[in-house]
């Protein structure tokens, strides 16, 4: 199993990083297409898995801290080959075995390998 696109932060309440990701599917590693994000904690080695469905693709996850609590999200912009739509996907950061709290369809197809990042206004 290969993770790609790492996106790392400490939590402040564990003081642990972890890792977040994209997961081939296996099926086509080398078209560079990933049907899953994850989450990596270094401190347990645990690694939980948010598999986006059949033909659904997933971005780079991007995490965003929650300035009033503990927790924060993670968002990806998944295209959807079933349907050639791309959409928004927010997770809670612990809680990625979790569906999404928010699926927010965008109004063009987002390409494969689109990058971003998050700027906090505080």
């Amino acid at each position: 199993m290969r993770i790609s696109g790492c996106t790392c932060f400490r939590s402040r309440a564990r003081i642990a990083l972890y890792l977040f990701g994209n997961l081939p599917s296996g099926k086509d590693i080398i078209a560079e297409r990933y049907e899953a994000i994850a989450r990596f904690d270094t401190r347990d080695r645990a690694l939980t898995i948010a598999d986006c469905g059949e033909n659904r693709y997933p971005g780079e996850p991007i995490y965003v801290p929650d300035i009033s609590s503990e927790k924060g999200w993670i968002l990806t912009v998944v295209y959807d080959g079933n349907s050639d739509k791309s959409e928004v996907w927010i997770f809670e950061s612990d809680e990625l075995s979790h569906p999404p709290i928010c699926q927010l369809e965008l109004p063009g197809v987002i390409p494969l390998g689109f990058h971003g990042t998050w700027k906090s206004a505080v």
